[in-house]
C-alpha cells in the first residue's frame, strides 16, 4: 500500500540520516582517536586517524578526541615567582618584586645550592610527539608537564649557586631544560620541547 511505501521511505531517509551523522573530517593540524564505548578503536599506530573524512557510529556508542599536533603548546611554571599584579604584569609594568619582604604564603622562591633565596619562572613550549600517549597515559597531560617544569626549577636551583643561576642564565636554563626532558620521558607523556625560557630575580 502507499502508506506503507511512505513509513519504507521514511524508515530509510532516517537510517541515511543516522549513518551520516557519524561522518566527521580530521584536519590536516590535528590527530582523531575513536572510542567505542570507551575505548581505543584500532591497535598500534591505526588507532590514530589523520587527515581526512571519517566514519564513527553516532554518540554515545562512539567518541571522536581530537588531539592537536600541528601548533606549539605553552606551559607556564610560577610556583617560585614573587607576587605580581597581573593586570600590572600584562603592561609590562612589574620589573621585579614590589614588596621588600617576602611573604611564604604569597609568594614563591627557590633555595639555591648555597642557601640563598631567587625567584624563577619558567616558559615552556612544546609539541605533541605521540597523541597516543599524550591522550591516554594522563587525565590531564599539561597539568603533568607544568608539574615536571617547576620540579626541574627546584630541583635544578638546589644543584646550582645563586651566582651561577644569576649571572649564567642560559646555563641554568640549560639544567632545567634536561631535566624537564628527562621527567617527560620517563613519564612516557609524548611530548617534544620545543623551547624553554627561565627568568630570575633577586629577592
Amino acid at each position: 500500500s502507499s502508506s506503507f511505501a511512505i513509513v519504507k521511505v521514511i524508515m530509510l531517509a532516517l537510517l541515511v540520516l543516522f549513518l551520516g551523522s557519524g561522518v566527521f573530517t580530521v584536519q590536516p593540524q590535528e590527530k582523531a582517536i575513536k572510542l567505542r564505548f570507551g575505548k581505543p578503536v584500532g591497535e598500534g599506530r591505526d588507532i590514530l586517524r589523520t587527515n581526512g573524512l571519517h566514519f564513527a557510529l553516532p554518540y554515545p556508542i562512539d567518541e571522536i578526541v581530537r588531539i592537536g599536533v600541528g601548533d606549539s603548546k605553552i606551559v607556564r611554571a610560577t610556583k617560585a615567582w614573587y607576587a605580581v599584579d597581573p593586570a600590572a604584569e600584562a603592561a609590562g609594568m612589574t620589573a621585579a618584586p614590589v614588596s621588600t619582604t617576602l611573604n611564604p604564603a604569597s609568594e614563591g622562591y627557590v633555595l639555591t645550592g648555597d642557601g640563598n633565596i631567587l625567584h624563577v619562572r619558567a616558559t615552556l613550549r612544546y609539541r605533541i610527539s605521540d597523541p597516543v600517549a599524550y591522550t591516554f597515559n594522563f587525565v590531564a597531560a599539561s597539568n603533568t608537564v607544568e608539574n615536571c617544569l617547576n620540579n626541574a626549577i627546584y630541583w635544578s636551583a638546589a644543584r646550582t649557586k645563586a651566582d651561577s643561576i644569576y649571572g649564567d642564565i642560559a646555563s641554568f636554563r640549560d639544567l632545567v631544560k634536561q631535566r624537564v626532558s628527562d621527567q617527560l620521558a620517563l613519564a612516557n607523556l609524548g611530548v617534544l620541547i620545543e623551547g624553554l625560557d627561565v627568568e630570575r630575580v633577586a629577592p
